[in-house]
């Protein structure tokens, strides 16, 4: 133990120094990347994330979260072991973007309505992207709207995958402990925005972290680790074969980058929560999905 918090205190020096440094010697380019980080959050997450992050708010708090799982979610509920207001989480997560699926099953949590348990599992599955993200622009960007819904279906799929593989032996089906009632609205954007502040903190951190990182040889590699945004973009302008250029950005979506883990971790810590399970998910998840996007291709782009 003490062994190996000294090597983790030796590599957050290293970390600190060289970043420390690079923004020091080579400011303009920093300055750059930070730009792009900027015109990241202003084109992409404040316009999409945003409004999503206080739709779920709202629906959480309002107890139609719960009302929604016990309407439609019974067959996932059996599926994946979740109570009512789990399967209304699940739902979330599918349209809500990262990491709305992780701070609505942190709220349920922090409202006593799921255990723990259910709550690290739920972020693990729960935590996707947007359908305008993965089958919109994902699309855009392998230049046929057919590869972006196949894409999207894809990685709800795995996700799926890895909820079965975790899966609890379920009892009895939890009923939502959550009545309805009606939400204030401003409550909800008040926690949005801090969700969002956070966002694009890290995303201008990571945009800075990978920009200098992609400098080095076969650097292109590299934004697709930190950042799927950029990451998608960059795979797309250096790999030509289009079939594995697809299976590469569906598997990075479903990764969802160092950065998205950043954001997701620091949710789980708000909580109280492990992001044991997303941690160890989402590598899961990323090799199933370029897999099963690399076999499903021939059946879709003929």
């Amino acid at each position: 133990m003490k062994k190996r918090r000294i090597i983790g205190t030796a590599a957050s020096a290293l970390f600190i120094t060289l970043y420390t440094v690079y923004l020091i010697v080579f400011g303009s380019w920093a300055k750059e990347d930070a730009e792009k980080g900027l015109r990241l959050c202003a084109g992409v997450i404040l316009k999409t994330v945003m409004p999503f992050s206080v739709a779920s708010s709202l629906i959480v708090s309002s107890g139609l979260c719960g009302a929604a799982g016990r309407l439609l979610g019974a067959p996932f509920s059996r599926l994946l072991g979740l109570s009512d207001d789990g399967a209304g989480v699940f739902f979330l997560g599918l349209i809500g973007g990262y990491p709305s699926g992780a701070v609505s099953a942190g709220e349920l949590y922090s409202k006593g309505a799921i255990s723990r348990d259910e709550a690290e599992r739920l972020i693990s599955f729960t935590n996707n992207a947007t359908p305008a993200f993965a089958a919109g622009f994902c699309g855009s960007v392998l230049g046929d709207a057919r590869c972006g819904a196949l894409l999207y279906s894809v990685c709800i799929v795995s996700s799926v995958v890895w909820g079965v593989m975790i899966r609890k032996k379920a009892g009895k089906r939890e009923k939502s402990k959550l009545r309805l009632s009606v939400p204030r609205l401003s409550s909800a954007v008040l926690s949005a925005s801090s969700s969002c502040v956070v966002i694009c903190a890290d995303v201008i951190v990571f945009s800075i972290i990978s920009g200098a990182l992609s400098r080095l040889p076969l650097g292109f590699v590299i934004p697709a680790l930190f950042e799927v945004t950029g990451g998608a973009v960059s795979l797309a302008a250096h790999v030509r074969d289009l079939r594995l250029c697809g299976s590469a950005v569906c598997a990075l979506v479903s990764f969802s980058g160092l950065c998205v883990a950043d954001q997701t971790d620091g949710v789980c810590r708000g909580y109280g929560l492990s992001p044991g399970y997303y941690l160890a998910g989402k590598p899961v998840q990323a090799v199933l999905s370029f897999l099963l996007y690399y076999l499903s291709y021939p059946l879709i782009i003929s």
